[in-house]
């Protein structure tokens, strides 16, 4: 009778946190999607637009204006720092109001080859993604109409938006696209790694790295999901996986299946790309583990099998081994 209890008040919570966290995110995406049903004739006018030099800099002023949060607390570069390849140094930053979320930030790096967008790909577009921040409460917490507003006062953006469009009357689908227009071009340097492979400059990486390269491949496994090819040179799959982080976590984050509302989705998150991964600690989705050397012990160490993720199992590497693959990732 207790057991059965216990297992109807579990489900019943999770029905009420699934409910929750989607109803929020439903409200903030029909939001976005009525912003861009009133706003027909201004879809693509930003993309066409033939001044690139301006659009970039409306769409950093706009990246880094602390005004577009509800208090002023925070903006788009608070939680994507571009001295933390995009993304924080803390792991789970405050928004406006000292809300804070249960997520990191991602990185923005390479941020145009993602076919979707957030941990738990729920939005696809740049555009969209840009206005999501803006409005949501535990971000920028503020409302379509404040955000048009501030903007539309202010005589350096007013200028720069006639310059690009030829008028002074500016959307919020204006501001988000120009804000995507800058997110296009944050683009991850080229690598130590990218010499050693693509140049053929096997100096530019140590005999270390070289080794660990040769397990990402073999016998830890990563390729699997951080894909690396000539055609894909983002250390990933763009698929979701279960990677048993906060597995044992009371307020354990079931990802994907927030949005998607699949069983089988429970726990899962987006790849992330590998990109200068060696500076943007602390790491996963949550920013619980703080180093990549533990990042690695953590894959190593996995006790069973996961159901969700086959591929997942205790990689059984030595010290040393251990040591090369955390030296090849310091090289990507």
């Amino acid at each position: 009778m207790n057991n059965r209890h216990k297992k109807t008040s579990w489900r019943s919570g999770l029905k009420v946190i699934t409910g929750t966290i989607t109803a929020v995110w439903l409200i903030v995406g029909l939001n976005i999607q009525s912003a861009y049903a009133e706003n027909p004739e201004k879809v693509g006018d930003l993309l066409s637009a033939a001044d690139t030099e301006a659009k970039l800099t409306l769409g950093r002023m706009l990246f880094s204006d602390m005004n577009l949060s509800v208090d002023g607390s925070v903006s788009c570069a608070t939680c994507h720092d571009p001295e933390y390849s995009y993304t924080s140094s803390q792991a789970i930053p405050a928004g406006a109001g000292g809300h804070i979320g249960n997520r990191r930030p991602p990185s923005l790096l390479d941020v145009a080859s993602k076919p979707a967008l957030f941990w738990d790909g729920r939005m696809r577009g740049l555009e969209r993604q840009a206005l999501y921040p803006m409005i949501a409460l535990n971000e920028m917490g503020n409302s379509i109409k404040a955000v048009e507003a501030y903007v539309s006062s202010n005589p350096d953006y007013q200028r720069l938006f006639e310059q690009i469009n030829g008028t002074k009357n500016v959307s919020i689908i204006d501001i988000s696209q120009v804000i995507a227009v800058f997110e296009r071009s944050i683009v991850s340097k080229k690598s130590a790694f990218e010499r050693y492979y693509l140049d053929g400059d096997n100096l530019a990486i140590s005999q270390s790295a070289s080794r660990g390269w040769q397990l990402f491949q073999s016998k830890a496994g990563c390729i699997q999901c951080h894909s690396y090819s000539l055609k894909n040179q983002h250390f990933t799959d763009h698929g979701y996986h279960d990677t048993a982080v906060g597995r044992q976590d009371n307020k354990r984050d079931l990802g994907r299946f927030y949005s998607t509302i699949n069983i089988n989705d429970r726990g899962k998150f987006r790849t992330a790309s590998l990109r200068e991964v060696g500076g943007r600690k602390p790491y996963m989705h949550d920013g619980s583990i703080q180093t990549l050397r533990a990042v690695v012990e953590h894959y190593n160490n996995v006790k069973e099998t996961n159901h969700n993720t086959p591929m997942l199992g205790a990689l059984n590497l030595s010290s040393e081994e251990v040591e090369d693959l955390v030296a090849f990732l310091g090289t990507i």
